[in-house]
């Protein structure tokens, strides 16, 4: 095959998996590693795994809203062609795409907890779950630590030991809460590792709490991450599914 016909072949490809990933209009961001080309859609339901595996995919992965497309050595290569293909296309091809927002990701963002992942809306507590808060996620723990999930400063820490705020570097506000109406517990079940104004590192441990005795005395262990100071034009998007570890990368900020 000529050069010039093999460019061709994956520009074809590449049109075609856009395809399958629901169009240009709803890729956000791209990723590969050594087999898999890695996409975060706006979407999921957009995705049409049939058409990707016309395309040539060997399997599909969907976490959420990070679709793995199994592709093979080729990946990288993959991933540079789709990129310029969605840049080459740019806002006009987008405004034609209706129904699909066009997001822009400001921040990947990693978890503070171990266990499984949901969006706010679940929560069992309507002013988490309305977000009267802010945006954010929960976890259902089944590990008693809170860690750092990047670099930041403790802003507050409630004296009945169930919730610490965090201002990271980047000017990011977050608040992890463990449990729900935690606070008539007056610290039972909580160990405070941190204090009000200490610097943090990813990965640090800022609390320690009892699963079981939280389980036994308030309906929920639910493990909250609000973001307070996120603009209007923010939101939360968890992009896993299933169990999470901590600082596993799980959800994204993005604007719109």
């Amino acid at each position: 095959m000529h050069i010039l016909d093999d460019a061709q072949a994956l520009r074809a490809k590449v049109i075609q998996i856009a395809d399958g990933l629901g169009g240009i209009c709803n890729i956000l961001e791209t990723e590969s590693c050594a087999t898999r080309l890695r996409c975060l859609v706006s979407s999921p339901d957009l995705v049409d795994e049939a058409v990707l595996k016309q395309a040539g995919a060997l399997g599909v992965i969907r976490r959420g809203r990070d679709i793995q497309v199994v592709c093979g050595v080729s990946s990288g290569r993959l991933k540079a062609e789709l990129e310029k293909y969605l840049q080459q296309q740019g806002d006009a091809d987008r405004d034609r795409s209706p129904g699909v927002p066009v997001h822009k990701v400001k921040k990947s963002l990693y978890s503070p907890f171990c266990g499984q992942i949901f969006d706010i809306t679940k929560s069992k507590d309507a002013a988490f779950s309305e977000k009267m808060m802010g945006d954010g996620y929960l976890v259902i723990p089944d590990e008693g630590i809170a860690y750092a999930p990047e670099n930041c400063k403790v802003s507050f820490t409630f004296p009945t030991g169930q919730a610490v705020g965090l201002d990271c570097e980047d000017g990011t506000e977050m608040m992890l809460h463990i449990g729900l109406n935690t606070a008539i517990l007056e610290g039972k079940g909580f160990k405070l590792l941190v204090n009000d104004g200490d610097f943090v590192k990813k990965g640090d441990k800022l609390l320690e709490f009892d699963i079981q005795y939280i389980k036994e005395h308030v309906k929920s262990e639910e493990c909250l991450a609000v973001f307070t100071g996120l603009g209007e034009d923010e939101e939360i998007v968890v992009t896993a599914e299933g169990r999470v570890n901590a600082l596993e990368k799980i959800a994204e900020i993005i604007s719109f």
